[in-house]
């Protein structure tokens, strides 16, 4: 049986400032009191409603507020978005524009249907220990899923353009973000469906889906 792989949650000191986030605002990233640096801290500790994102997923074209899709998409892949490469939101945000571009309804089975989660997580080592862990941030993405004879699944793809490498310290641009959506069952009351604390990875790689929704 294979050794366990070792794991870390550990985050460097974000470079994030009052006057990094000042200029987000100013770019029209999201609007003043969403977002905010952290104090110091290696390992984020995202307080209630909030999460953990990086700065160069802004740079492939996340913005706040978000689409009420996105979280319903992700959570068949239990993915959170720190664990995200800036081209995991590429994928994500081409579909949705795909769809909506052709006036036709943004289906989580469909999405599910054209892609599959892929991870490759650094290793680093911490401390003295002898053995190498995986970082458990900023290490997914969303490429096309793999064919399946025996139940009839044909590879499909998006033609997207994406980037090989990004600047290489561009793990450590992360700050907390505050993303609140409508309550769907009517209340005043925003909800935080995007929220979360730093975990290990619980991935579903290839989720299920209903080959033949009412969406499709």
């Amino acid at each position: 049986m294979a050794p366990e792989k070792r794991k870390t949650l550990l985050f460097e000191q974000s470079l994030v400032s009052q006057n990094t986030i000042d200029f987000y605002v100013s770019k029209g990233y999201f609007e003043e009191g969403v977002c905010c640096p952290p104090e110091g801290e290696i390992h984020p500790v995202p307080k209630a409603g909030k999460v953990v994102v990086f700065k160069d997923l802004f740079t492939v074209g996340l913005r706040f507020p978000v689409d009420p899709m996105v979280p319903k998409l992700l959570e068949p892949f239990n993915v959170k978005l720190y664990n995200f490469t800036p081209n995991g939101f590429v994928a994500l945000s081409t579909f949705l524009w795909a769809v909506q571009t052709f006036g036709c309804v943004v289906s989580v089975d469909a999405f599910c249907r054209l892609f599959e989660l892929h991870c490759q997580p650094q290793k680093v080592y911490v401390d003295s220990d002898a053995d190498p862990s995986e970082v458990q941030k900023g290490c997914c993405t969303f490429v096309p899923r793999k064919p399946n004879k025996k139940v009839g699944l044909e590879k499909i793809m998006l033609s997207v353009a994406q980037r090989n490498k990004w600047e290489g310290n561009w793990l450590r641009y992360w700050f907390y973000a505050k993303i609140g959506f409508s309550d769907p069952e009517g209340s005043s009351e925003e909800i935080y469906p995007l929220a979360s604390e730093i975990e290990d990875f619980g991935h579903t790689y290839q989720p299920g889906f209903i080959k033949h929704s009412a969406e499709l």
